[in-house]
């Protein structure tokens, strides 16, 4: 009696399956990275522009009256959305989706379209022994798109940025509290001054 397959038996991965597996995970390690990059630089961007927009406001709101301020105000948040609009228009236009990630790694890293045929070609073409050559040929070349060579950078140069950004929301943020601390002083100290002179009247 042959030994037929058990529907539970479970099916041991050959040489092929296990090569094949590691092409897909490192493509996909490729896009997570390229996709993270990108969202990081959206998020720098706007989060930058958001703390430079109220740093901006703050500051204005001690030197300008109250209808140039409302002015500003909006033209602030006009910029700001505009801002916010075009990173998010280029994030998606950047955005390495699953179908165009084996396209962009094979034209980037110079494979000249051996890993796009690899993945496009049917489970029928593993019979055929220029498959193998082409399996080979691959994975010979999977160092030459590892993820961090391929996308070297693994922040994008809009944190900066975000960072003088922030550090200018603070400055003002400090800037604000002292000046709130010494104007509750000086208030402090103007009406101290006529209790005292009317104690000494007396």
């Amino acid at each position: 009696m042959p030994d037929a397959a058990l529907p539970f038996r479970s099916r041991v991965p050959s040489p092929v399956d296990r090569a094949l597996s590691g092409v897909e995970t490192q493509a996909a390690d490729v896009r997570r990275r390229v996709n993270r990059f990108v969202l990081e630089r959206a998020l720098f961007v706007i989060g930058g522009a958001l703390m430079t927009g109220a740093s901006l406001l703050v500051m204005l709101a001690f030197v300008l009256s109250r209808t140039p301020y409302a002015v500003t105000t909006w033209l602030v948040l006009t910029v700001f959305a505009v801002a916010a609009l075009s990173s998010l228009r280029a994030a998606l236009h950047a955005w390495l989706r699953k179908s165009d990630a084996v396209l962009r790694i094979d034209h980037q890293a110079a494979l000249e379209d051996r890993l796009a045929t690899l993945a496009g070609a049917p489970a029928a073409a593993r019979r055929s022994r220029l498959w193998e050559y082409l399996l080979h040929d691959n994975l010979r070349l999977m160092p030459r798109w590892e993820p961090r060579r391929l996308q070297p950078r693994a922040t994008p140069r809009s944190v900066w940025f975000f960072a003088f950004s922030l550090l200018a929301a603070l400055l003002m943020l400090w800037l604000t509290t002292r000046g709130g601390r010494g104007a509750a002083a000086g208030l402090s100290q103007g009406r101290d001054e006529p209790n005292a002179s009317e104690a000494s009247q007396e």
